[in-house]
């Protein structure tokens, strides 16, 4: 095999601990080791038959960072994974959540009935804790499909019993809620005070941010900033400790500006301390 072209690939340079801003924007300091991928990604060509390689011709080049994110709040949430600020919701604690509160059954929220970690016990998880229970009485009714318009009623004491503190519903023995039991779930509830981040389909289409990253190497203890002007972002792992820092792993791949007209705009930069030599 004799490739068209020799490219080297430095992979997984490591970095010390440091800060990452996104957007102007602090996203949280960096834990320990920051994976940096630099290369040429390449079509390989094949000929003859059976067919063999016989080069490869680059297509692209990339640059990535692989961070571990501590201090993460909702809104460096947000900018680290690419999401828009505005998929972020603020409950006060006082607040009505009513999105299932709705007259036709099909428009109410739809669960699957399942055995709750995979236990003798089968439930229905709602959306929030703290259902209201006083006047506006939740309503649930066992359906035998998605787009059904009437159902069976369940009923309380007798099919389940609900947990309104835990918004969880459980089956009881010999009722009509059983394992993959379809149910439209009529409810309000009052969510704990916090902020919520809806990871729907259509909010999380990456973005492009400026990316800004300072760090101390960990062998010579000399400062490297990293600068692109394009970025996308994309989330890993979440890692939640009861008692320590939460950790998110992160993809940070710089974006290349396809427009012609600025075929010369760098990817990026990275800068490196120097030792000055005494004169």
């Amino acid at each position: 095999m004799k490739p068209f072209a020799n490219y080297k690939t430095f992979d997984n340079m490591k970095l010390g601990g440091g800060a990452l801003y996104l957007n102007n924007r602090h996203v949280g300091y960096l834990q320990g080791d920051v994976g940096v991928e630099v290369g040429l990604e390449a079509k390989v060509v094949e000929s003859n038959t059976p067919q063999v390689q016989v080069g490869s011709i680059p297509t692209s080049a990339y640059f990535r960072l692989k961070p571990k994110m501590m201090q993460i709040s909702p809104e460096n949430y947000c900018e680290a994974i690419g999401v828009a600020q505005s998929n972020i919701k603020i409950w006060t604690g006082l607040n009505e959540y009513d999105a299932w509160w709705k007259t036709d059954l099909v428009d109410q929220q739809l669960l699957t009935a399942t055995r709750r970690g995979g236990g003798d016990f089968v439930s229905l998880k709602l959306d929030h804790k703290n259902l209201v229970t006083a006047v506006d009485v939740p309503v649930f009714t066992k359906v035998a499909s998605r787009t059904a318009t009437t159902g069976t009623l369940l009923v309380s004491g007798t099919d389940y019993i609900l947990d309104p503190k835990l918004g969880e519903i459980l089956a009881i023995a010999g009722g009509a809620l059983t394992e993959n039991s379809l149910v439209r779930c009529k409810y309000k509830c009052i969510p704990d005070a916090g902020k919520e981040i809806a990871l729907n389909p259509k909010g999380l289409l990456p973005g492009q941010n400026e990316l800004l990253f300072e760090a101390v190497d960990a062998k010579s203890n000399k400062k490297v900033i990293i600068w692109i002007p394009k970025a996308e972002s994309t989330a890993g792992n979440l890692t939640v400790n009861q008692d320590d820092i939460w950790i998110l792993d992160a993809t940070i791949e710089a974006v290349f500006d396809e427009n012609p007209a600025n075929a010369d705009y760098p990817m990026g930069y990275a800068k490196f301390d120097i030792e000055k030599e005494n004169l």
